[in-house]
């Protein structure tokens, strides 16, 4: 697959929703992850159900993506993903886009995960995770710069929304 130049998602919800039902089970038992987040924190996460949300959480270990899955679970919410290219391999690669995940090319100007992102994030209620800092940085403590990409990419949709309001 790593010839492919982009792969879309093709997120099918019972399928989510199957998974989402144990997958906490198969992340404290296989992958040793347990989610502990304050209640407050997850009213106050459910109280914007209704909004569009760019989560753009640091990328400290490879088990994030786990998490943020863990953390949707838990919300009773569907999110989308924008994961590297290098990570659609295999039957992982294919479960990946049955959730939302969708490639990006780091480095260069990927138009088709643009174009996709900016799609998604035009759609009311959207929930898409970002990890800006462009890769896995290992680190807990320390933050990396993060790139402009995520940033920028949700300005640009909050300007297209605006205009069609207009």
């Amino acid at each position: 697959m790593s010839d492919r130049k982009f792969v879309p998602p093709e997120r099918n919800s019972l399928l989510t929703r199957l998974i989402q039902s144990i997958f906490c089970l198969v992340a404290y038992f296989v992958y040793h992850i347990r989610l502990v987040i304050a209640e407050s924190d997850v009213a106050k996460l459910k109280a914007i159900a209704d909004q569009r949300v760019v989560y753009l959480p640091n990328h400290s270990n490879l088990d994030d993506g786990f998490v943020l899955f863990l953390l949707s679970t838990r919300l009773g919410q569907l999110f989308h993903y924008v994961v590297a290219i290098e990570a659609f391999q295999g039957w992982v690669g294919r479960l990946m886009q049955k959730v939302g995940a969708y490639s990006i090319r780091r480095g260069v100007g990927d138009r088709p995960s643009i174009m996709q992102t900016l799609k998604i994030l035009q759609q009311p209620q959207c929930k898409l995770v970002i990890f800006p800092e462009g890769g896995c940085s290992y680190q807990n403590d320390t933050v990396m710069t993060f790139r402009p990409g995520a940033v920028e990419l949700s300005f640009k949709a909050m300007e297209k929304i605006a205009k069609k309001e207009a």
